[in-house]
């Protein structure tokens, strides 16, 4: 396990961040915790981004924090959603005036898979991904799709997003000049729990994933595959 003094030191502070003036960026779990932490963070910094929740039947938040500065957040409710633009409007208090709303089940992949091929083909460039969203250490259960919700959510659908938004990424760093090409990016976030996943892991069938081991054990388990 981490120690204590990695937890409480070299913290990366916003001041310490560049400008990302002109950047796109999306980020699951833009809501809550760590994923609102980054939201705050990429706004302050001038970062234009699309925020992803991938929770189940979400609600869509468009917020823009200037004419040239477009924020979209995910939330999977709507305090999370009041939450977040109260959050948001502290850095930027023109943002409830630009919100947009769409609702969305991500618990089914063939609802996901369409909402991000759609998000690909209308972003002229996407500078980073960052993958935070998902269940915590929470009881087992089924999504829509009938598959274990820890694998599903944390895992499965964020490999989704990768795919289908690899290629946009690819594209932005071509296109980019000097140091921006290599600062394209995908950011996941895993956990220290993974180390308390199974032993026997072996990941050869959906059985394997929709079997019930414990709330803590398949968030262990969904960490070890990020």
């Amino acid at each position: 396990m981490v120690k204590p003094a990695g937890l409480l030191s070299n913290r990366y502070k916003v001041e310490d961040m560049p400008d990302l003036s002109g950047k796109v960026a999306v980020v699951t779990g833009g809501s809550r915790g760590i994923g609102e932490a980054a939201v705050s963070a990429l706004v302050q910094k001038g970062c234009q981004g699309k925020y992803i929740e991938l929770e189940f039947d979400l609600i869509c938040l468009t917020v823009s924090c200037d004419a040239d500065v477009l924020v979209h957040v995910i939330s999977a409710t709507e305090d999370h959603q009041q939450e977040a633009i109260d959050n948001i409007s502290k850095l930027a208090p023109n943002a409830p005036k630009l919100i947009t709303t769409h609702a969305v089940d991500l618990g089914s992949l063939h609802k996901l898979i369409p909402l991000v091929k759609d998000l690909s083909s209308k972003l002229d460039r996407l500078d980073i991904l960052h993958l935070n969203a998902g269940v915590g250490v929470a009881p087992f259960g089924l999504t829509n799709d009938g598959l274990g919700n820890h694998y599903a959510i944390n895992y499965l659908s964020h490999l989704v997003l990768a795919d289908i938004l690899t290629p946009k990424m690819i594209e932005t760093s071509k296109n980019a000049t000097g140091d921006d090409k290599y600062n394209v990016r995908i950011v996941l976030e895993s956990s220290e729990l993974h180390r308390g996943a199974p032993s026997d892991v072996a990941c050869e069938s959906v059985a394997e994933m929709n079997e019930d081991i414990g709330a803590a054990r398949l968030y262990n388990r969904s960490k070890l595959f990020e």
